[in-house]
């Protein structure tokens, strides 16, 4: 088990593209164990290979086009991505790319943009978490805590808020204690996991 004395704060940077493959692995490995997950790739054996193959769409455009922050060599990571106005983040290709990656479970995953789209906030400008990911070895750390405090610090000093959307009733907990208010939950799909929307505002 790796473990990472908290009180020694972790370095945390912006992810350079040596990090690529490591925050790919993480994020598939972690998100691969949620309900969500679960939800998109029913097969067992399958599943974080399948979870894989759409992040290698995802981290490359959000290195270039969001902030990615790190911890180690991928240790731990968060996706943020700025949004003003009604504009999607929109990944070139990304119709078939999305196709070829998830084969069969494609519908699913379709269904989860669709719902996250419908529900993106976008009378103001924020910055929304995409994915935060911290590995089953380095939980209870404060590691996801140290993540989000690293940004929201700069969020507060350009007076902009954020967003998020939680996959279970924890991760809403982590978000409740950093100032985020729980918005009305919404289905990620049919006979999908709930997604719990939280929103934060600027801190003075």
């Amino acid at each position: 088990m790796t473990v990472i004395d908290i009180r020694r704060r972790p370095t945390i940077r912006q992810a350079a593209r040596r990090d690529m493959d490591p925050i790919v692995d993480l994020l598939a490995a972690v998100f691969a164990r949620t309900s969500l997950g679960r939800h998109l790739v029913g097969d067992d054996q399958t599943r974080q290979h399948t979870i894989r193959r759409y992040f290698r769409i995802v981290v490359p455009h959000a290195m270039t086009h969001g902030h990615v922050d790190v911890i180690g060599a991928g240790r731990a990571a968060a996706i943020w991505y700025p949004i003003n106005g009604p504009a999607s983040v929109t990944i070139p290709g990304y119709a078939p790319r999305l196709a070829e990656a998830t084969g069969a479970h494609l519908s699913r995953f379709v269904d989860l943009d669709t719902a996250r789209t419908k529900h993106q906030p976008v009378d103001r400008p924020h910055h929304r978490l995409g994915y935060l990911a911290v590995p089953p070895d380095l939980r209870q750390q404060g590691i996801g805590t140290q993540l989000l405090e690293h940004h929201h610090r700069q969020l507060d000093t350009a007076g902009l808020p954020a967003y998020v959307e939680a996959t279970g009733a924890r991760d809403s907990r982590l978000f409740v204690r950093h100032g985020y208010d729980p918005k009305s939950p919404f289905p990620a799909g049919t006979q999908a996991p709930q997604l719990y929307p939280m929103w934060r505002e600027p801190r003075q």
